[in-house]
């Protein structure tokens, strides 16, 4: 696809829409050379803030505004779940080329609307999930792929992400706005370490879900459990309500094992009987927004969406929770690919 948004210019247009999570993108975008950044948001103190703190091109107050406009060459969607999936198909409408941020969409059939309405538009759609930048889970998968660790077959991935004390107006707790509680919100983040660590394609879901422990709308705790293609098993403990655990993830094979904790980062285990022995990996963190953000400019750029935020990756994710939350309505478990 020819980068139709940017032919003959040498700078590109980016706008953030929303400056909750976005202003972390937004800063991204400030930083990079031959990007002019705009930003978009109702909240006129955080466009103000936005402002003063970074270098910005230019800010509208409504979404129309930013969408319409002759200098915005590509959209960054950083809102509530419900709207991504809205937006991206306006942005393809306005011939704006877009990342939408994780959950991409809040079902399977939403992200298959905003796949069709790109492709009709010739425009280019991508998924912003930043931990698929990350170093641990890139040096960890590195090294299953290698066969160090030997046939894997148990992945499990923690998302204890924070004792969530969110207003309870908050959209986070609103089910029309989130399409479902931590597991789609920010579970995902997990589903998306699960399927970058595992050896092969996730073919059935099982999970529970509960929202006891903090009396929310939707979900606050889930447990979800997969069979993969090759016959191993994987899980996935997403929760608000619990405090931190040191251990995101294990990944178990027939030499060996590999932990990232959450102080000390990544190591590998042999299996060597009756000993404890455990190796530090060393691993270069980076910044994996800003990764995210660079490769989505970088797309633009080429006019081909950049194989790290493929929006078929995060159709994906939002598939393996859609299949999760059909496993809790029916207590069964569910096949993937969803019918």
């Amino acid at each position: 696809m020819v980068g139709r948004n940017i032919l003959g210019k040498d700078r590109v247009g980016v706008c953030v829409i929303g400056l909750g999570i976005g202003l972390q993108h937004a800063q991204a975008y400030s930083g990079m050379e031959r990007v002019d950044l705009f930003v978009c948001d109702t909240n006129a103190a955080r466009v103000e803030s936005a402002r003063r703190e970074l270098k910005v091109a230019g800010a509208f107050a409504t979404i129309d505004a930013a969408l319409s406009s002759s200098s915005v060459d590509a959209v960054d969607v950083s809102l509530p779940n419900s709207l991504h999936g809205p937006i991206a198909m306006a942005a393809a409408k306005n011939k704006k080329d877009c990342l939408v941020e994780k959950p991409v969409a809040i079902s399977v059939a939403e992200a298959g609307r905003m796949w069709d309405a790109s492709q009709s538009e010739g425009v280019l759609l991508a998924a912003g999930e930043n931990w698929q930048f990350s170093a641990f889970n890139l040096k960890a998968a590195e090294i299953i792929r290698s066969g160090q660790i030997g046939r894997v077959f148990l992945t499990s991935v923690l998302s204890e992400m924070w004792p969530i004390y969110f207003d309870r107006n908050s959209w986070w707790f609103d089910k029309k706005m989130t399409g479902g509680g931590v597991l789609l919100s920010a579970g995902v983040h997990a589903i998306r370490t699960l399927r970058m660590l595992a050896p092969s394609e996730i073919t059935s879901v099982y999970a529970l879900a509960s929202n006891s422990a903090l009396g929310t709308e939707t979900e606050d705790t889930c447990v979800m459990t997969t069979q993969f293609a090759d016959g191993s098993i994987g899980s996935i403990i997403a929760s608000w309500a619990t405090p931190h655990d040191d251990a995101l993830f294990r990944v178990h094979g027939s030499k060996g094992s590999i932990i990232n904790r959450r102080e000390g980062g990544l190591s590998v285990r042999s299996n060597v009987p009756n000993s404890e022995l455990e190796t530090k990996v060393e691993v270069d963190q980076v910044n994996t927004i800003a990764e995210e953000c660079a490769a989505f400019v970088d797309s633009v750029r080429n006019g081909r969406v950049d194989k790290r935020i493929e929006f078929e990756g995060g159709r994906r994710d939002v598939e393996v929770a859609e299949a999760a939350y059909r496993s809790v309505a029916t207590g069964q478990a569910v096949k993937l690919p969803l019918s």
